[in-house]
């Protein structure tokens, strides 16, 4: 999986070369948008991020161009990308480790809580640090895989990507030499603690594969070398869920990333900015021992099935936050949560992050994945289903530049559900790390709301251990529905 996320991460570089890396990390924080998984590999280049952009003509430029010095410097621009990815993944391990460290501030050395503690997830400066690091990550990953998308691209259709006829030889070659390049340095990060990092790109892998499937024969040699990749992402994933974070951080803890540190201070700070109307539930209202396990980003083609029958075989309720372009991909899959009485509510159309979007495509994001989600399900015989609950991409929905945010909300009739415990399962791949941080931060809220995904492992492994749990058993704790 990490091997995925460097495969598109060396792509992405091949692209960075010929743009100023500062400039990249602070333009634009919109990703690739599409409204389902790709099925072709033009959808991955329907974005509005101006260095991918960018990015994507210099590849352009370097590979039709008669001169090799240009391919080379591609080549040489993918490991510097690699390497600010694993700095970036650095820094959320960092972040990570001291969001832990504070936690255990509430206990003592027997992992008792300590009288008159009183924990708080969203006034926790180091969290909203962490939240913010991963939107930056994800932002990397978007932009390699538009890049590494465009590779292909430029490899079966160079036509299509504007190469004049009489360079299209030349640049089929190099886009093919530079696949094998990205694919041999996925390899040799097989095995690599720092590839823990770049785990969660192994979405994006799939995406492509998805949109390569109609174009590409399966004898092409170098479209077996991604689907083995991604075979190999899949059991790596698996292998490394007892490898602790602590190694990782260890690994990278001297890469500094003056680029990252620059964009994280130009943050938006958040404030309890409210629209008239507009509703957030986080769990303050439950009763003691009372929690709503929730999982975002889904649904998946075998993790949400999994995560069900977690539930189902321990009398849990849940609900899901699903990217509706997702829900049109899967729909049976979302009938069947539908059908198994799970709540099931919208994380947007692709996980953008709504407050940087003009008020028109917030509305598309809200009103129109809304819409989306409640067609696919009635189509599927879900004809009750109306939708009450929507969850922002990385909780964004205090910033100042909410307010549009909040008020397309109110305008779709919709409420909007925070967490009061963050697993931070898409980052931390340790079934029992997960599992100590979740039981840390429940013991310290007492009640209310967990996040997980339903797009990693993580979750399908550490929910029938958090059923287990001598805490909740002796606790009687109820994991209801919104």
């Amino acid at each position: 999986m990490f091997k995925a996320m460097i495969f598109l991460l060396s792509v992405l570089v091949t692209l960075v070369g010929c743009t100023s890396t500062s400039k990249s990390t602070s333009t634009s924080s919109n990703v690739p948008k599409y409204e389902r998984v790709p099925s072709s590999l033009e959808d991955f280049e329907v974005i509005e991020d101006e260095v991918t952009t960018k990015d994507i003509r210099s590849l352009n430029v370097a590979l039709a161009s008669a001169q090799r010095v240009f391919f080379d410097k591609s080549k040489s621009d993918i490991k510097r990308r690699m390497s600010q990815i694993l700095k970036r993944s650095a820094a959320a391990a960092g972040l990570m480790n001291d969001f832990d460290k504070k936690l255990d501030t509430f206990f003592d050395k027997d992992g008792n809580l300590l009288p008159g503690s009183q924990f708080d997830l969203q006034s926790e400066s180091v969290y909203t640090k962490l939240q913010h690091t991963r939107e930056l990550v994800e932002l990397v990953e978007a932009r390699m895989s538009a890049v590494y998308a465009h590779l292909w691209k430029l490899y079966l259709y160079p036509e299509r990507a504007g190469i004049s006829k009489n360079r299209q030889t030349r640049v089929k070659e190099r886009a093919k030499t530079m696949l094998e390049f990205v694919h041999s340095e996925l390899n040799s990060y097989m095995g690599d603690v720092r590839a823990l990092g770049l785990i969660r790109i192994k979405h994006h892998i799939e995406e492509i594969a998805f949109a390569l499937n109609s174009d590409v024969r399966s004898t092409d040699s170098v479209y077996s070398e991604l689907q083995q990749i991604a075979a190999k992402i899949n059991a790596t994933e698996n292998d490394i869920s007892s490898l602790s974070y602590n190694d990782f951080i260890d690994a990278l803890k001297n890469f500094r990333d003056a680029d990252y540190e620059k964009e994280m201070k130009t943050r938006e700070i958040q404030s309890n900015i409210l629209v008239t109307g507009f509703k957030n539930e986080s769990g303050s209202t439950f009763g003691a021992h009372k929690w709503v396990l929730t999982f975002d980003d889904g649904p998946h083609k075998t993790q949400t099935q999994i995560i069900a029958s977690a539930l189902k075989d321990n009398g849990a309720k849940g609900d899901f936050f699903w990217l509706s372009k997702l829900v049109k991909t899967y729909p049976s899959i979302a009938k069947e949560i539908y059908d198994g009485g799970y709540g099931i509510g919208s994380h947007s159309v692709d996980h953008s992050n709504l407050p940087k979007l003009s008020v028109s495509d917030i509305k598309k994001q809200v009103s129109g994945s809304r819409d989306t989600i409640e067609e696919e399900l009635k189509n599927k015989g879900a004809t009750n289903y109306k939708m009450k609950n929507f969850r922002c991409p990385y909780g964004a929905c205090w910033a100042p530049k909410s307010k549009n945010v909040q008020q397309a909300m109110v305008d779709a009739g919709l409420r909007h559900i925070y967490w009061t415990v963050d697993t931070l399962d898409w980052q931390d791949k340790n079934t029992q790390t997960v599992l100590a941080r979740t039981l840390k931060q429940m013991k310290a809220s007492g009640k209310g709301i967990i996040l997980f995904h339903d797009i990693h492992p993580v979750a399908g492994n550490v929910l029938p251990l958090l059923f287990k749990d001598k805490y909740v058993k002796d606790n009687n704790i109820e994991f209801l529905s919104l």
